[in-house]
């Protein structure tokens, strides 16, 4: 598979198709039907990818905040919205672009944006890309339940949490969230993070922190202590723990109890981010929100460059059809060069709706030869690029191809052959007249010769003689008549 942001093109299966249709239809699956396509891959999706899909919406929607949009508390977290996790981001979604459905498929349009971005590090193949395009659509979820689902889809990198670094995390959380939401992102991994912790608990993290410094009668006089005395003990060892769990311990038992379960990591490492994937760089006037809210709105937020209008990304949707693939292969095209003859340069054609006879050639300069060819036999590379205009531009580099004269085919004369006619045989007829007049013959010649035996007269024997022979000579005449009148009588049948 090879993707091509410049020219909008990517090639599934040897097919080259638009990118921006292959996108579109990614981003109009519902959250259900793209999270199995996250989670069903070899290569998980980085938490962060997430993380920044919805930022760059929110980083539009909260230049358009006023002092009476949230709460003064929430204001003032927002000074640290740069340090935002994941889910923070959520639910700072959830709160100001919930009911936004332009921000809902901005948001949706920069997640696989993202995703595309980074196909060569997920190893995208061209057949589950094939897969989703030929699913149907299904309800779109609302948005909330759709971040929900994708957000439970994705895993993190090695070294980083809710989709920042563990570090970050560790040292902002504290400041950047109440504690109900260190709760709420505890639970999205699948621990418990209480409210206060009993007696064991807190037995059990002094154990596992100290470890082997600790010997065992030390451990068994301290489980003996009362849930007080403990945290007492936990102050003088510097153990930054106690049963009420301020909201720094907080998070580092939500950390202590993450260490513990064996999450699922993305292998990936490096990842492509846009220099547009940045969060806003604000500050908001605390002094003008009103605590009761009930004041006449006015301007809270200032970043660089708030005096001018803002502009909304319009996201437009492009309807992805198989059937307008095109495929690519070399082609060799015998075109023969017309009378427009070489160094002439004819008004280039750069919109054809329809593939024409002979296609339009470009020379290797640069592209500045544009003409029709005839008389040549070119070979051309042809590669098909599909405007949004829905023409057809052809590009070729051609190179001229030799052509040598076929050498004369001399063909071999045989001998004409004698053409032996059929002899017809003569009918039954003749024959048996033939056979008669033959054995009369034979028969007058033993009586000839018998008789000049007999008799010794030499007159009698030569009359015989004479008559025998006018007597053959007669019959082989009749014979000859009789052959002619046959011939004669097929000839004109």
């Amino acid at each position: 598979m090879e993707i091509n942001f410049e020219s909008n093109t990517i090639v599934i299966f040897g097919k080259k198709a638009k990118l921006d249709a292959v996108m579109s239809k990614f981003v109009q699956l519902n959250g259900d039907q793209l999270s199995h396509f996250i989670k069903n891959r070899a290569i998980k999706v980085p938490r962060k990818l997430h993380l920044l899909a919805l930022m760059k919406v929110l980083n539009r929607k909260v230049k358009e905040l006023n002092s009476n949009s949230l709460s003064l508390d929430y204001f003032q977290r927002l000074q640290y919205y740069k340090d935002f996790t994941e889910e923070q981001y959520a639910i700072l979604f959830d709160k100001i672009a919930s009911d936004d459905p332009e921000a809902f498929l901005e948001y949706r349009y920069n997640f696989v944006r993202l995703l595309f971005l980074n196909n060569v590090a997920f190893d995208f193949n061209d057949g589950e890309i094939n897969y989703i395009r030929n699913i149907s659509k299904e309800k779109m979820e609302k948005s909330i339940k759709y971040i929900r689902l994708i957000d439970l889809a994705c895993v993190d990198q090695e070294d980083t949490f809710d989709g920042v670094l563990v570090s970050d995390a560790k040292k902002n959380l504290p400041i950047t969230a109440p504690a109900h939401e260190i709760r709420t992102i505890g639970k999205k991994y699948g621990v418990s993070v209480p409210e206060r912790l009993n007696k064991e608990q807190l037995l059990e993290y002094i154990q596992d922190y100290l470890g082997k410094k600790m010997a065992k009668k030390d451990f068994d006089a301290l489980s003996k202590m009362s849930l007080n005395q403990i945290s007492e003990f936990c102050k003088k060892l510097n153990i930054e723990m106690s049963s009420q769990l301020n909201k720094q311990e907080l998070v580092t038992y939500l950390f202590y109890l993450i260490d513990k379960k064996k999450l699922e990591k993305s292998t990936i490492k490096e990842l492509i981010i846009p220099d547009e994937f940045k969060p806003l760089e604000f500050t908001v006037d605390i002094d003008s929100v009103n605590p009761f809210g009930n004041a006449d709105p006015v301007k809270v937020i200032h970043y660089e460059g708030e005096d001018k209008e803002i502009e909304k990304e319009k996201i437009v949707l492009i309807e992805d059809k198989l059937e307008n693939d095109v495929e690519v292969k070399e082609v060799n095209f015998n075109i023969e060069f017309d009378n427009l003859g070489h160094g002439e340069k004819p008004n280039p054609i750069e919109n054809i709706k329809e593939v024409p006879e002979y296609l339009p050639v470009l020379s290797d300069d640069k592209f500045d030869f544009v003409g029709w060819f005839k008389d040549k036999e070119l070979t051309m590379p042809v590669e098909v690029k599909v405007e949004l205009k829905e023409n057809l531009v052809l590009f070729a580099k051609w190179e001229e191809k030799v052509i040598e004269a076929p050498a004369p085919v001399v063909e071999e004369v045989k001998p004409l052959e004698p053409i032996e006619e059929p002899v017809e045989e003569p009918k039954e007829e003749i024959q048996e007249e033939l056979k008669e007049e033959l054995a009369k013959e034979e028969s007058e010649k033993d009586f000839s010769a018998t008789k000049n035996d007999l008799y010794g007269s030499k007159k009698v024997a030569n009359a015989g003689k004479n008559k025998a022979k006018l007597i053959v000579l007669l019959s082989f005449l009749a014979i000859l008549i009789g052959v002619l009148a046959y011939i004669l009588i097929i000839l004109f049948i």
